[in-house]
C-alpha cells in the first residue's frame, strides 16, 4: 500500500502536464516474448506506463530420455511495465510483471524399448503406446526488471523502442501421460519429476524491439 501511494504521489503532479503532445503511443513489437502489439502512456517527463500482448507458436521436434518427440511451443505473454526516465528522455529503467500462459507440448510413439522412471517398456511386449508431455511455468505472473530506450519520447511522431531485461520464472511443471494403461502411472510421475528437475530455470531473458506511433 505504501508503494502504491508513493507511485501515485510521484505520478500525479504530471497528470496536468499530460496532453496530446506524444503522450500516448501504439505500436507493434517482436522478441523473446513473441510478436504482438503495445500501448504506452507518458505520465510526465519522468514516468511512463506500457503494456502489450505478445504471442508466437512454433512446431519443432526434440529428444528427451532417448525418445524423439514432435513438439509445439506456444508463447502467450502480457507485459505491463512502469518506466522511470531518470534523465527525462529516451532512456528508462523498467519494473513490472509479465502475465503468461506459455507452454510446450510434445508426443511420441516409441518403436524401441524406452526407460520411464527407471523401468524399461518394450512396445513389442506391452503393445504400442503414445507418450504425451506438457511443460509450463508454475507461476502465471512473473516479476520483471529491465531497461529500455524509447525514441521520440514525448513527441507526436513515429519512433522505435527497445526493452532488455529478465523475468523471474519460478519453477517449471512437467507432466507425462501414456495412451497405454500398461505403462504405470507411478513410472510416468517419476519420469516427469526427473525431467522437471533437469529443466528448471530461474530467469528468462526478455529482449523486445518495436515501432510505435506517438500522438
Amino acid at each position: 500500500m505504501m508503494i502504491l501511494g508513493a507511485t501515485v504521489a510521484v505520478c500525479t503532479p504530471g497528470l496536468a502536464q499530460a496532453g496530446s503532445n506524444g503522450d500516448f503511443g501504439i505500436g507493434v513489437s517482436g522478441g523473446t516474448l513473441g510478436i504482438g502489439g503495445d500501448l504506452s502512456w507518458r505520465v510526465n517527463s519522468g514516468f511512463s506506463v506500457s503494456a502489450g500482448y505478445s504471442g508466437y507458436s512454433v512446431s519443432k521436434g526434440f529428444s528427451e530420455s532417448g525418445v524423439e518427440y514432435s513438439g509445439k511451443l506456444d508463447l502467450r505473454n502480457i507485459p505491463v511495465f512502469l518506466n522511470w526516465h531518470p534523465f527525462g528522455g529516451s532512456f528508462r529503467l523498467a519494473a513490472g510483471a509479465v502475465f503468461q500462459d506459455s507452454r510446450a507440448r510434445g508426443s511420441a510413439t516409441p518403436t524401441a524399448p524406452v526407460e520411464l522412471g527407471g523401468v524399461t517398456y518394450d512396445p513389442a511386449v506391452v503393445g504400442s503406446f503414445t507418450l504425451s508431455g506438457d511443460a509450463r511455468f508454475a507461476n502465471s505472473t512473473m516479476p520483471y526488471l529491465g531497461l529500455g530506450w524509447t525514441g521520440r519520447f514525448g513527441e507526436s511522431s513515429w519512433g522505435g523502442f527497445v526493452d532488455a531485461g529478465v523475468m523471474f520464472t519460478g519453477s517449471t511443471k512437467v507432466r507425462l501421460s501414456s495412451s497405454n494403461a500398461a505403462v504405470a502411472q507411478s513410472d510416468l510421475q517419476a519420469e516427469s519429476a526427473s525431467v522437471q528437475d533437469g529443466s528448471q530455470i530461474s530467469v528468462y531473458p526478455v529482449l523486445r524491439f518495436g515501432i510505435t506511433y506517438n500522438f
